[in-house]
């Protein structure tokens, strides 16, 4: 690894550590130190990979945002982003979710389909139709 790698690895993990203590703590941060904040799409799917690897929860799936252009335009940014789910980010319908006493209290609903299978990005992209055969 050659030094600006081995400086790039040590904002992702400091960034991943912090973002993991805020969760775990329920603290939330204003936002990241600007030393921290990613410069990139990329580099912010690192920090995410990261702070899932420090919850060490299981992988169950991701969630879409910004899936059109107003959205995107409202976010700065070009694309829709992908999040990451672990099996404790998912509650079932029913379920009670207690919040600190000071936590923000808003609701956003998110619809998850469950597919029997896992679908490749090698083999994408996928419309309705072959998304029915897998």
């Amino acid at each position: 690894m050659n030094p600006l790698e081995v400086l790039q690895a040590v904002k992702i993990s400091r960034a991943a550590e912090l973002l993991y203590w805020s969760r775990k703590s329920q603290t939330r941060l204003q936002s990241l130190p600007p030393d921290l904040i990613p410069r990139d799409l990329q580099e912010a799917y690192d920090i995410q990979l990261a702070v899932a690897l420090l919850g060490a929860t299981p992988h169950t799936g991701f969630k879409l945002g910004l899936t059109n252009e107003a959205a995107q335009r409202a976010a700065d940014t070009f694309a829709p982003i992908v999040g990451r789910l672990g099996s404790l980010d998912i509650r079932r319908s029913g379920a009670t979710i207690e919040l600190p006493r000071h936590h923000l209290r808003i609701v956003e609903a998110e619809v998850i389909f469950e597919l029997g299978t896992d679908l490749s990005a090698a083999h994408g992209p996928f419309s309705e139709q072959r998304v029915r055969r897998v």
